[in-house]
């Protein structure tokens, strides 16, 4: 029975993994998991927002200030402050003509942006940041100056999204530093700039008679205090003049260049139109190999070509077909060479264990002899880099340099049967450094294998099949069919005598790190550094609540599930407690592996991590809807910054006379001060005049009795 997902509708099985996945975007990192965090994917969600403002607002005069105009220039200020970085700022909009300049000569003037500095003087830098083709956007840190003033630099870290419409000839370019957490990761700001909110600035591009009409809407938030955005804005609008002036410059040295009507600067990816709320889950690489994988191990026995018992070391019996067709790609030369069909019985093994020792690459070497090195190199279109080196065939006396391949390696697990399918097929071009310089490159049409659960007198074993078509480019010598025919038959043989002498000794196969991402590749855009832990810990009382279950989507499973950690005691108990909050949105098939509790044994580990994916996937859907029908509130009217220009004169007026006050005072104080001052001095010195001039004499009488008397002196 199919549960309830989250109470809001009925769970979809997960699709098959042969089948493109189509599933949410626009989860970013940096976006906080709360209720109110709820927004569509980036693209979807700027050019709405240009959109509405530029058809809505702008035809709508009543909101807006009467206009100014220079040089065919035509500037608008809304009568309302929108919020904009915690401030109210008004939206502008700029109206022009661009004569002699085709649309999409200005579109890709606009999105070349890391030339910007080099035609517009306002504008210092422009560096790219990175390429997120998970949320269709371009990173740029741009820097902005008002160039002959002091004013300090302002910085900001923008998103680039596009759209256009070749056949009409309508292109829109927007930037925004809305929620930029992720640019901001990557690099950080330059000293002696202040950080700036750029919240949006479109630009609508169609065509005229004589060329281009743009129609630009910008809401910028340079933090100007004390003055109020909106001086400023009415203030510099003939930047805007001047901007324009210099774009129909440069538009017109780009129509010079003479590209052809659909030639663009961005990457295709960027001009997909996705429905809000999915992208695709690029695992094109792995569905093209699984699917000839599929394929090949379809064919019947009448297929296969010729056929034929060997008996191996154990005893067991392979099965061998054999048959020829051309194989060769990447620097090799297409050549007939023998494809080889086989399958034999491990007895007593569950096909999760064979799968495991066929998929660790990097181990191969300790139980199969003609394994060489072994260099992972990641995952593309949910498949994974290998290059190997291995020991070519020795035919007759003769034996070969040591060979190499770049292979993509896809893997899946089919949940109802409980088989599993891996498969390799060298890539088109090398993907990293060879060996060495004595190394002969090798090429593999597809070397596809199949594990799957078989029954023999009560016990489960696995049935292996595979198949390999290996172009050893050995030259000439592939031309004798015979000799080449009895060494890679001798190879199979091997083989499979190595694997079955692997599985015989009993120890458990170390799981690889990487098979996870093999079986359930990770949406794009997930949060690698959200642990399990958090996100158990979100909203704890509450299943169903929004907090958790975003959190949930954002989370890197086969990351933060780590299948080959020797300890597995903390991950499994952190991966149970997450289940044990998911377990009624889980298919019975899902519940399987928790049955037992926590795991205990890496191969459970994985089995609980691949439940765990394909319930994420339709938490997203889930999300996905109910983020798509959320839009952050970009347009409530917000108090403006700042103060109006008026009254800073007033305040700089009544500090002026404040401070001539307080001079004055100090001043009459100190010249007071200093005439006391001179005062006392003089009339002390009058003093000591006098008493100079009237000396006092002291003189004794006969009787001996003292007699004073005055000497004037004059």
């Amino acid at each position: 029975a199919s549960p309830t997902l989250f109470p809001v509708n009925p769970i979809e099985k997960m699709p098959s993994p042969t089948t493109t996945l189509v599933i949410v975007a626009g989860l970013l990192s940096t976006i906080d998991c709360s209720e109110g965090s709820a927004s569509m994917p980036l693209r979807n969600l700027l050019l709405k927002e240009a959109h509405e403002r530029i058809e809505q607002l702008y035809p709508d005069t009543s909101q807006l200030e009467d206009p100014k105009q220079k040089d065919g220039v035509t500037f608008r200020l809304t009568k309302d402050d929108k919020e904009c970085g915690g401030d109210g700022v008004p939206v502008s909009f700029v109206e022009y003509d661009v004569p002699g300049s085709r649309p999409i000569d200005v579109f890709n003037v606009l999105t070349d942006a890391s030339k910007q500095p080099t035609w517009d003087d306002h504008c210092a830098k422009m560096d790219p940041i990175g390429d997120f083709q998970d949320v269709q956007a371009q990173g740029y840190a741009g820097e902005f100056v008002a160039p002959g003033t002091p004013v300090a630099g302002r910085e900001g870290y923008e998103w680039m999204v596009v759209e256009a419409n070749f056949t009409t000839e309508d292109f829109w370019v927007v930037f925004s530093t809305y929620e930029n957490g992720d640019l901001k990761q990557k690099r950080p700001f330059d000293s002696g700039v202040v950080e700036m909110q750029n919240c949006l600035a479109g630009y609508h591009l169609t065509k005229t008679a004589t060329g281009t009409h743009i129609v630009n809407t910008q809401q910028i938030n340079s933090h100007s205090w004390p003055l109020s955005a909106r001086y400023v804005a009415n203030q510099g609008w003939t930047s805007s003049v001047d901007f324009a002036a210099a774009l129909k410059k440069e538009g017109a040295a780009q129509q010079a260049k003479g590209w052809n009507n659909t030639q663009v600067v961005v990457p295709a990816w960027m001009l997909v139109d996705r429905p809000c709320g999915e992208i695709n889950y690029d695992v094109q690489v792995r569905n093209t190999i699984l699917n000839q994988a599929k394929t090949e191990m379809s064919l019947d026995e009448s297929q296969r070509g010729t056929a034929k018992s060997i008996s191996l070391a154990s005893g067991a019996s392979l099965k061998l077909w054999q048959s020829f067709a051309n194989c060769g790609g990447s620097g090799v030369s297409p050549t007939s060479i023998p494809k080889w069909w086989a399958e034999f019985e491990v007895p007593n093994v569950d096909p999760a264990e064979v799968f495991n020792r066929l998929v660790n690459k990097e181990e191969e070497h300790s139980w199969h002899a003609g394994q060489g090195p072994v260099n992972i190199t990641g995952f593309h279109g949910g498949a994974r880099g290998i290059h190997e080196e291995f020991k070519a065939p020795k035919v007759m006396w003769h034996q070969f340099k040591t060979r190499e391949m770049w292979e993509w390696q896809a893997a899946e697990h089919n949940s109802t049967d409980g088989s599993y399918l891996l498969a390799l097929q060298s890539a088109g071009d090398p993907f990293s450094p060879s060996f060495g310089s004595s190394d002969v490159s090798a090429f593999q049409c597809l070397a596809a294998y199949k594990a799957t659960p078989v029954t023999r007198g009560g016990s489960t074993g696995t049935l292996l099949q595979f198949s390999s078509h290996l172009n050893p480019n050995i030259g000439l010598l592939s031309k004798l069919r015979l000799l080449w025919q009895k060494a890679g038959e001798q190879m199979v043989k091997e083989f499979a005598d190595s694997i079955l002498a692997a599985i015989g000794t009993g120890s458990a196969a170390p799981l690889d790190g990487g098979s996870l991402s093999l079986l359930a590749p990770p949406p794009e855009g997930r949060n690698d550094s959200l642990s399990i832990d958090e996100v158990v810990a979100l909203d704890p009382k509450n299943d169903s609540s929004l907090v958790f279950r975003r959190g949930f989507s954002q989370l890197d499973l086969p990351k933060q599930i780590d299948v080959s950690a020797t300890d597995l005691t903390s991950n499994a108990e952190s991966v149970y407690k997450l289940y044990q909050r998911l377990q009624n949105n889980a298919t019975e098939e899902e519940k399987g592996p928790f049955q037992g509790g926590a795991a205990t044994t890496a191969l459970t580990l994985q089995r609980q991590g691949e439940s765990l994916a394909a319930i994420q996937i339709r938490t997203m859907e889930v999300v996905a809807k109910i983020d798509c029908e959320g839009d952050p509130d970009w347009d409530h009217n917000h108090p403006a910054g700042g103060l109006p220009f008026g009254l800073i004169i007033g305040i700089a007026v009544a500090v002026t006379v404040v401070l001539l006050a307080c001079i004055s005072w100090c001043c009459c104080r100190f010249c007071r001060g200093r005439l006391r001052e001179k005062r006392s001095r003089r009339a002390a010195q009058d003093l000591l005049n006098h008493v100079d001039q009237n000396r006092l004499v002291t003189t004794e009488d006969a009787a001996g009795t003292s007699l004073r008397r005055t000497e004037d002196r004059r």
